[in-house]
């Protein structure tokens, strides 16, 4: 019982024995979403202190560009730790495949396309160059060139190439 009470009629050796609390506090995690993706887990309430890690999931023609909110930054998946109510937006960006006329990109292309083997790209000025999957994920990309032969390395399907603000699809047989 608490508060215990002794009668001194000897030397007496008392142990107490203390069970930590666990916490109840509750704290509600929501998603939101700019663009066409997903998020896991997308909603929830979480014990004060608990973990949660957010991956975002970008759908078919899309790239995962960021949170913002009660989170910042790219980095997928993203660790929240539960200390307040969290509200955080995952964007998703679009990946355009429209070709883009402007001077630089007129006298630009990607041949053979569709390729077995690999590409060869020629741009009109020098241009930073990004190949993507059809989900949105960097595959690799170049730095300030205007001309590449990449593709050996690409497995069968369809790609998006980013030359400067241009988009290409490529598709590897």
């Amino acid at each position: 019982t608490n508060p215990l009470s002794v009668t001194m009629t000897a030397n007496k050796n008392i142990k107490a024995t203390f069970t930590a609390i666990a916490s109840t506090t509750t704290y509600t995690l929501a998603v939101n979403m700019v663009g066409l993706g997903s998020v896991s887990p997308a909603v929830g309430t979480f014990v004060e202190g608990t973990t949660q890690i957010l991956s975002a999931s970008p759908a078919t023609g899309y790239t995962f560009t960021g949170w913002s909110g009660d989170a910042t930054g790219s980095t997928n998946p993203l660790s929240v730790t539960m200390t307040a109510n969290k509200n955080i937006t995952a964007t998703f960006t679009a990946i355009s495949t429209d070709i883009d006329l402007s001077a630089d990109i007129v006298q630009s292309r990607i041949y053979p396309n569709p390729s077995t083997n690999t590409f060869m790209l020629e741009l009109g000025t020098p241009l930073d160059v990004a190949i993507y999957s059809i989900t949105g994920q960097l595959v690799f990309s170049y730095k300030r060139v205007v001309y590449a032969e990449f593709g050996e390395e690409l497995n069968p399907g369809v790609y998006i190439v980013k030359a400067g603000e241009s988009f290409f699809k490529i598709i590897k047989e």
